[in-house]
């Protein structure tokens, strides 16, 4: 199945649409097989944005750090203006616990997540 259907996936579950309009700045932080999947859920006028970022087991992509947290964040604050943002991640997340916005929740994932969606 791979990385990118359990993304999807996973958004559907929480009732995002996938958004394939929201483009992220090309960096090494994405390319295009490493770029998150992004969802939108919209509530009356209110906008929560998702993106689901998973290191497949064995991946590359061990830890999402402080750069691309705030890649993510300040990308889809300018683009969609959300009122809330959601990451879910099985990375390891350097981010200090008093540096992290208020609308920001990140949502870490189990890595078993795979194998029970691999079945």
């Amino acid at each position: 199945m791979g990385r990118q259907f359990i993304e999807e996936s996973l958004l559907s579950s929480y009732d995002y649409i996938l958004d394939g309009n929201i483009k992220l700045p090309k960096t090494a932080l994405f390319e295009a097989d490493t770029a998150p999947t992004i969802g939108i859920n919209r509530i009356g006028t209110k906008t929560e944005v998702a993106v689901c970022s998973l290191n497949e087991p064995g991946g590359p992509r061990e830890m999402m750090n402080n750069e691309e947290i705030r890649t993510l964040y300040n990308t889809l604050k300018d683009f969609c203006k959300p009122e809330f943002i959601t990451i879910f991640t099985n990375r390891g997340v350097e981010l200090a616990l008093e540096a992290k916005p208020d609308d920001l929740e990140i949502i870490k994932v189990p890595h078993a997540i795979f194998a029970e969606l691999e079945k």
